[in-house]
């Protein structure tokens, strides 16, 4: 073969090289079929490297797109719509029973590492006993949720009902301690006896990490972006939180016989029942109990940054002094306006005449980081001029009260 090999470089060109071959007893191979299994060789692996890249770009494309918004139906209150990256309009993605009445809040937290996309969803009722719900979304079908969680209190509160299975009422997303990966800030509720908590949850292990538990319902909460300073020009969120405090009048209501103060327990300092609260937490620094400070209930007494209150009553509820009904008062919602910084401007409040959807509006209200206001009402009524926004300091909270602004 190698005497009629068709390159002249693979060919015996000298007789005495042919000989030698023949005497030494070898196997003498043809070098253009070794270069012909090379190649094949080669093309044969490119053909695999090729195939394997087209499988991973149109299963990534076709088989799981990527979600990038999920929200509720306005028209079914049970039933969570997504935005995919295939397509912008809004599709169908899960539907919960009926008797969990609405999905009140929903977040979708980012693939990290192996971990695929997580819809976070929580519900205004139970099922099961059990609250949030995560969805992870790694290309199987979403006939039902992954992980379950339920919140709850086994304690005690003053002037309460025994405690059942909490409610979802909010959620929020940041980055809490600066480490990779974003946590979930979580508000759990009783559906009608006044026990809240906020806790960081971490939605990829299920662990609950600080807690605050509060005296009344609250309405919403936000993230305040690089409230505390690094020193490098960035640094960690602080939670903003709002609703309504049921004890800053005291305890043993309901006709108690338990209705007198406690050693080392805050003085009643508002005239109604129920009074709406904003408060500015540390999610590093937040177990514990919110305020007013008592022993009756087992808990450390936590940390508050910021927090002030209206004297005003919520809608309906009811008046230490006989008096004529003035104003009830709920923070409606509440915006960010910019970065919270020494006494700026930061933190926008409307304030409502309550908190169901046909409300009247009585004013806004501008407030620094500090919560002390740093701007006057606007759209004000003469009304409201008679009460008074009242900041407590910060830090840890105490009934030291600054003079009524």
């Amino acid at each position: 073969m190698r005497l009629l090999a068709k390159s002249p470089a693979d060919r015996f060109d000298k007789a005495e090289i042919t000989l030698a071959a023949f005497d030494a007893g070898d196997c003498i191979r043809s070098l253009e079929r070794g270069r012909r299994f090379r190649k094949g060789l080669i093309l044969g692996l490119l053909a695999v490297a090729v195939t394997v890249v087209i499988v991973c770009v149109f299963w990534g494309s076709f088989a799981s797109p990527g979600i990038m918004r999920v929200f509720v139906d306005n028209e079914l209150k049970t039933r969570i719509l997504v935005e995919q990256s295939d397509t912008l309009k809004p599709t169908p993605f899960f539907t919960f029973p009926e008797k969990t009445q609405e999905v009140t809040s929903l977040q979708l937290v980012q693939s990290t590492g192996h971990k695929p996309q997580t819809i976070l969803a929580g519900v205004d009722r139970p099922l099961g006993g059990n609250c949030l719900f995560a969805f992870d979304l790694d290309g199987g079908s979403h006939n039902n949720w992954n992980r379950q969680w339920g919140f709850g209190s086994t304690i005690h509160w003053p002037d309460c009902n025994p405690i059942r299975p909490f409610r979802c009422v909010d959620l929020a997303m940041g980055n809490i301690d600066t480490n990779p990966g974003d946590d979930i800030v979580i508000v759990a509720g009783d559906i009608h006896e006044y026990p809240t908590q906020i806790s960081i949850f971490n939605p990829r292990t299920g662990d609950i990490g600080e807690t605050f538990w509060h005296f009344g319902r609250i309405k919403g909460i936000s993230l305040i972006d690089d409230y505390f300073p690094d020193g490098n020009g960035g640094g960690r969120p602080a939670i903003i939180a709002w609703g309504f405090n049921n004890k800053l009048d005291g305890f043993g209501q309901h006709e108690s016989t338990n209705s007198k103060s406690l050693p080392n327990e805050d003085k009643p300092v508002v005239e109604y029942d129920i009074v709406p609260v904003l408060m500015i937490l540390d999610p590093l620094n937040m177990n514990g109990l919110g305020p007013p400070r008592t022993s009756r209930v087992p808990l450390p007494i936590a940390s508050v940054v910021a927090c002030a209150y209206l004297d005003l009553p919520r809608q309906g509820s009811r008046y230490k002094v006989p008096t004529s009904a003035p104003t009830s008062a709920c923070i409606h919602r509440i915006t960010i306006t910019q970065p919270c910084v020494e006494r700026e401007i930061c933190i926008e409040l409307e304030i409502t005449d309550n908190d169901y959807p046909n409300y009247e509006g009585i004013g806004t209200l501008f407030v620094d980081r500090n919560l002390y206001i740093a701007a006057p009402f606007i759209k004000i009524q003469q009304r409201l001029v008679r009460y008074r926004w009242t900041n407590v300091g910060t830090f840890l909270f105490t009934m030291d009260y600054t003079s009524p602004t």
